[in-house]
């Protein structure tokens, strides 16, 4: 099945890699040009940093194993597209 999807309106691509207790994200626009610098971020200030610092326009995929669907539903209504993907293992 080929899936594709309008990234007209995306102008920012946000990476997380989510952890039970932090995550790792870093973020580039669309000439790859740094927009989020690499950082950690503990879980319990997770909520308030994506609300001050996601938006429509982002896309973004998380790696994650734990918190997926917490994590999902914190982000998804902030941004426009979201990707969860697990690395397996």
């Amino acid at each position: 099945m080929k899936f594709e999807k309008d990234t007209s309106g995306i102008e920012r691509h946000i990476a997380f890699d989510i952890h039970k207790g932090y995550a790792l994200v870093g973020g580039q626009d669309t000439r790859q040009e740094w927009v989020v610098h690499p950082r950690w971020i503990g879980m319990v200030k997770f909520c308030e940093w994506a609300a001050a610092n996601l938006r429509v326009g982002d896309e973004v995929v998380f790696e994650t194993r734990t918190n997926v669907w917490d994590i999902y539903a914190i982000v998804a209504p902030l941004v426009s597209y979201v990707v969860a993907a697990h690395a397996g293992g």
